[in-house]
């Protein structure tokens, strides 16, 4: 409403949008609904938590790292229909990762740089990060893409 009615807004959406915007689209009980919806200012953590029911599937999309991001429940009810929401190519989002390990050098260092940090902050398949992390490393000889321990992750080589 803010956004709507002052033009900004810096409050991120929350389940209780979710749930307004899901009351109004989807009505009919025996249809199924495929619904997006986009936040300028982000998405509460626990948004998460309802994308689907019986009757719809919910994506939710925001601005991130100068790049997009969209959240899809796991649910064979989407098969390719994924595709309609998700506002970034493949290699849009190998560059956003890419961007996002080069602001945060220090989680290298640290031992932070996990695939499950990529996937928390920017929402991306973990076929998507697998390949940018291996991409980096392949690019930096004092990195190497770990997938011995869990969470598979970037770490920096000593020489």
């Amino acid at each position: 409403k803010d956004l709507i009615q002052e033009g900004k807004s810096y409050r991120q959406g929350s389940a209780g949008d979710i749930h307004g915007i899901k009351e109004l689209i989807a009505r009919r009980p025996d249809v199924f609904y495929y619904i997006g919806m986009f936040s300028p200012t982000g998405w509460e953590e626990e948004c998460r938590q309802h994308l689907q029911g019986e009757n719809y599937l919910i994506a939710l999309s925001d601005s991130v790292q100068d790049g997009w991001r969209t959240w899809f429940a796991q649910d064979p009810r989407w098969q390719s229909g994924t595709q309609f929401f998700d506002l970034t190519s493949d290699e849009e989002k190998i560059d956003a990762i890419q961007l996002f390990v080069k602001r945060n050098t220090g989680r290298i260092l640290m031992d932070e740089l996990t695939e499950d940090l990529l996937l928390d902050r920017l929402g991306y398949p973990v076929p998507i990060v697998r390949e940018a992390l291996e991409n980096i490393a392949k690019e930096d000889p004092f990195l190497k893409f770990d997938t011995k321990t869990r969470p598979y992750r970037l770490v920096r080589i000593y020489r």
